[in-house]
């Protein structure tokens, strides 16, 4: 479900090239400060809200994600294709956290939709645009871009869990400002 739009969406964003009218250091520096901004504010939210849930229930992922804020959430995930500086597991958690998911739930549901989508863009860029040579360099390239997003995605697991992700808001502001 949260792939449908998003694979839509790419699909339209491809086509028109929507992503190279925003593609300089000022566009990517002001939705860096703007992303981060917005993450820091829903992580707040999310906090506030996870504090007041009854301790003492067993609460299930079905009661956090539905088929309308799944959807809703992959649809977000174009907004990272469109406009560089706006990450696209930042972006779907920011919404995960407006949208009342529980951030346990939040996290695993961003980077489980990220394997199609990265899937697809590849391909896309493979097969369709060809502009990518299948060569032991290329191949390089993926292994430590491969390991590197685990090592990515181990982090902000922790940070997520740990309820430090005002250090990663932060630091994308200062990166935005630079």
């Amino acid at each position: 479900v949260a792939t449908i739009p998003a694979v839509i969406l790419g699909l339209i964003v491809t086509k028109l090239e929507l992503d190279l009218y925003f593609s300089n250091a000022l566009a990517i520096g002001i939705a860096s400060i703007v992303f981060g901004t917005l993450l820091y504010f829903a992580d707040r939210k999310s906090q506030k809200l996870e504090r007041a849930l009854p301790a003492h229930r067993e609460f299930k992922q079905s009661d956090y994600m539905t088929y309308k804020n799944a959807f809703l959430i992959g649809a977000s995930q174009i907004i990272a294709a469109v406009i560089p500086g706006a990450s696209r597991s930042g972006v779907t958690l920011t919404s995960s956290f407006f949208l009342k998911t529980k951030k346990e739930y939040a996290a695993r549901f961003v980077f489980l939709i990220s394997i199609p989508i990265t899937l697809m863009a590849s391909l896309n860029e493979i097969v369709l645009k060809q502009s990518i040579t299948l060569n032991t360099e290329f191949i390089f390239a993926f292994v430590t871009a491969f390991l590197s997003g685990l090592a990515a995605i181990y982090i902000l697991l922790k940070l997520i869990n740990n309820n430090y992700l005002k250090w990663l808001c932060l630091y994308r502001v200062v990166f935005g400002t630079i």
